[in-house]
């Protein structure tokens, strides 16, 4: 049995599959798989698109108990324009997260967002960066208050290294240090998720 996790990029691919099986474990659930397909960019979350999902739900004999999406907030309210009611991120995340689902219309699927980007978790633990890498990061206890994660580590990595962050090869090797219970407990929209999961693989 296995749960799907639809992602962006190759950050999220390569880096979040251990990151969300360590959550699983540690709350012992021990038989249920984390797959996380080749991304397919953001464009997978438009509605048009997400139909394909009940077609993935519905096939015979199928081991996919559920299906997740996952994608940056920074720059989804640009690719799906909201309401214009809708202006604070509370009320946009909660359009979009509904519009989304709406269109899959199965209650095996729901959709998520990282606040600002999924490098915010990171920022939850910063021992997890090098020492020089972590004193310029400080001490950050709202993460998802950083409105571009990946930018905010950039910049500290290229102040202290002069070289530039690697979302893929420094992501993954930070995302397998990152403990999941620090990073859901400084950032509310991955708790939400990390709950969804779990609940989804306690059912069967």
């Amino acid at each position: 049995m296995r749960i799907t996790i639809y992602v962006e990029g190759q950050t999220e691919q390569g880096s979040l599959r251990d990151f969300f099986q360590r959550y699983l474990q540690s709350n012992n659930i021990q038989h249920i798989g984390i797959d996380i397909p080749p991304p397919s960019g953001s464009g997978f979350f438009q509605a048009r698109y997400l139909k394909r999902v009940r077609t993935i739900l519905d096939q015979p004999k199928n081991d996919v108990i559920a299906v997740l999406g996952l994608a940056d907030f920074l720059k989804f309210p640009k690719l799906i324009e909201c309401p214009k009611q809708h202006e604070d991120q509370a009320t946009q995340i909660q359009w979009l997260k509904t519009e989304l689902e709406r269109a899959v219309d199965d209650s095996r699927f729901q959709m998520f967002f990282a606040v600002y980007e999924i490098e915010a978790w990171l920022l939850s633990q910063p021992a997890i960066f090098a020492a020089s890498i972590a004193s310029k990061l400080g001490s950050i206890p709202q993460p998802e208050n950083i409105p571009e994660p990946y930018k905010f580590i950039n910049d500290s990595y290229l102040s202290v290294t002069r070289k530039e962050y690697d979302k893929v090869i420094h992501g993954r090797s930070l995302f397998q240090k990152l403990d999941p219970t620090t990073a859901s407990a400084k950032c509310p929209h991955l708790r939400m998720l990390l709950m969804s999961l779990a609940t989804f693989a306690k059912l069967p």
